[in-house]
């Protein structure tokens, strides 16, 4: 059985147990969706149970929390997940070796700020 590591009064029983890259979802267009870094494999299942016990929390402030959890964690344990993004890694570049990362457009247009936007209209 796995065992119960409680971090930041969350337990979990899934600890670094992620979902691999054979049964990941592809984009809409097709595309594999790039494997998870360390942070993302650590904070995979207590970031659930974080966001359960705290609702109103924002998502940045449950990274945030994360972050400051991981940072304590211990060098193996932080080796640990190092060795599983390795992992992943390794497996996509298997699963998928012609692919190539390409930054997705942003339709959004150019972000102003309000000051900007004032010194437009005057």
């Amino acid at each position: 059985a796995q065992p119960i590591v409680e971090i930041d009064r969350v337990v979990s029983l899934e600890f670094g147990k992620v979902a691999g890259i054979l049964h990941q979802k592809l984009h809409l267009d097709g595309q594999p969706r790039r494997p998870m870094n360390t942070f993302m494999i650590f904070s995979h299942h207590p970031r659930v149970a974080i966001q359960a016990i705290d609702t109103s929390l924002k998502n940045t402030e449950v990274s945030k929390r994360l972050d400051q959890i991981r940072n304590k964690l211990p060098a193996k344990d932080k080796l640990h997940y190092l060795e599983l993004a390795k992992s992943h890694k390794d497996e996509f570049q298997k699963k998928f070796p012609n692919y190539v990362y390409r930054r997705k457009l942003n339709n959004t247009g150019k972000r102003w700020s309000s000051t900007s936007q004032q010194k437009m209209k005057a």
